[in-house]
């Protein structure tokens, strides 16, 4: 048995600043708050709940320190990348050929003539049909069944009843009856028009694929299908694929389509951004293999995956950090070099230099310029 301080401790002025970073980071930070109120006093073991005051503190400074001060960050992150983008005569992360790709998308978007659908001339069926679909109730009530055919869907569980197995069989059939009916009605109104608009191509390919579906839901009932297991392969990518219906209900969501087409014109400097991103990763991939290849299982780092010891581990524990998972306790680990690591490794100020300057740089500044991309084209 060894009498010690916890990792995250307040002996000094830089194990405190170090332990209030990994609180401001968000990583564990409430093990680190029960830590110091269950503190007794110097040569005296804890004890549950001895100081609840103490929460007080790490609340506050989780309050300033990461909800206000990371936005803060967060500010001058996007402040500074449009001053630069400002000064590269709006470039910014961009290429010229990227730039001319974005402003095409816009000008596509925003020009593009619609189709004027009108019903066939001559043609009673059609204009009735027109008629019908162009009704406001038309497109409330199909907006309906794709909210209730979801709903339905979304109830099935494991071991569930064959009762409620059947009704479930029957309603997606009777959903997939209703929108190819839909289908079948707005081309009769619409004859060849209806296939020059892109959501009425989509949703005719989810009818067709509907049927299928149905289709192979009644054969799976037959004990010789239960054999085919390409065929039941097969009835699970059309069951995925009824869940696309969803989308169709952002023709009517205009603010969804907004966030949609921001993505879209953000694609390239995302793709800019995840490619410097990746740079950084592999240099501290690097220099991670090449310092703590030799630490021994403990906290966080296993023999299995959580190490690093190969480089393609290393990556992976890259991305680990980004999300702020548990990165203080790897840090820990590499700090740790007497008793996890069988020959010299690591060592404090490798640990805490290497994941400090990783974490501002990868949660705190790249994963803020993904924001700013954002911003900029909405």
């Amino acid at each position: 048995r060894a009498w010690q301080n916890q990792d995250r401790h307040y002996d000094n002025v830089l194990n405190s600043m170090l332990t209030l970073f990994q609180v401001s980071s968000g990583d564990d930070w409430g093990f680190v708050m029960y830590d110091a109120i269950d503190a007794v006093g110097v040569g005296h073991a804890p004890e549950k709940d001895a100081h609840p005051e103490m929460g007080l503190f790490f609340v506050v400074f989780f309050v300033i320190g990461n909800l206000f001060m990371l936005n803060l960050f967060v500010g001058v992150v996007i402040f500074n990348f449009n001053n630069v983008k400002d000064q590269m005569d709006g470039l910014s992360l961009l290429t010229a050929e990227q730039k001319q790709w974005v402003e095409a998308q816009h000008m596509m978007l925003n020009f593009r003539p619609e189709v004027y659908l009108h019903p066939a001339e001559g043609s009673a069926a059609s204009e009735a049909c027109h008629n019908l679909v162009t009704s406001p109730g038309f497109e409330l009530g199909i907006a309906a069944a794709i909210v209730a055919n979801i709903a339905v869907i979304a109830t099935e569980h494991y071991n569930q009843g064959d009762g409620w197995a059947a009704a479930q069989l029957w309603l997606n059939t009777v959903f997939a009856v209703i929108f190819v009916v839909e289908a079948v009605v707005k081309i009769v109104a619409h004859r060849t028009l209806y296939f020059r608009i892109g959501w009425n191509r989509f949703d005719f390919m989810l009818a067709i694929l509907g049927v299928f579906g149905a289709a192979l839901d009644f054969g799976a009932t037959d004990t010789s299908f239960a054999d085919q297991a390409s065929l039941f392969a097969l009835l699970r990518v059309l069951r995925m694929v009824r869940i696309m219906r969803v989308l169709r209900l952002f023709k009517q969501a205009r603010n969804v389509r907004i966030l949609v087409e921001t993505l879209w014109y953000s694609l390239p400097s995302i793709g800019n951004i995840s490619l410097f991103m990746l740079l950084i990763y592999f240099v501290f991939a690097t220099v991670g293999v090449q310092t703590f290849a030799n630490v021994e299982p403990g906290r966080f780092l296993t023999d299995d995956f959580y190490n690093f010891r190969t480089f393609p581990k290393a990556m992976a524990l890259m991305f680990v950090y980004t999300t702020n998972e548990r990165w203080s306790d790897a840090m820990y680990d590499t700090m740790d070099t007497a008793d996890n690591c069988e020959v010299a490794c690591g060592g404090v100020a490798a640990g805490v230099l290497f994941h400090v300057v990783f974490i501002l740089l990868s949660a705190f500044v790249m994963t803020n310029l993904f924001i700013a991309i954002i911003l900029d084209n909405f």
